[in-house]
């Protein structure tokens, strides 16, 4: 038995994936504000390794050598700056819903 090739749907192709609306523009602006005032936030020393690590591509051992820090403590560290990270930024993300929710009728 032979199974019929199944027709293509009109469908519109999506967006490029570097394409972005007057919306999501504005969205990854504050969000790059936002990130650069929660990095500000943090002390020289753990904005340093979180350089080192993300941006030098350094490893852990190369990190506690160059700042001085023993191996163990530069990933409780990077966890603790990622954490400190992670919640100025869902905390932007949830006060901006906040200032953007329509409020009650009064």
């Amino acid at each position: 038995m032979v199974t019929p090739i199944a027709t293509a749907t009109a469908v519109s192709p999506p967006p490029p994936p570097n394409a972005v609306t007057g919306h999501s523009e504005q969205l990854l602006r504050r969000r790059a504000v936002t990130l650069r005032l929660v990095l500000a936030a943090l002390p020289p020393r753990e904005r340093r390794i979180l350089t080192m690590r993300f941006y030098s591509d350094l490893t852990q051992a190369q990190i506690s050598s160059r700042v001085g820090l023993s191996q163990m403590h530069v990933p409780r560290l990077l966890k603790r700056s990622l954490a400190q990270l992670r919640a100025g930024m869902l905390s932007d993300r949830s006060s901006s819903r906040t200032a953007q929710a329509p409020g009650p009728d009064r």
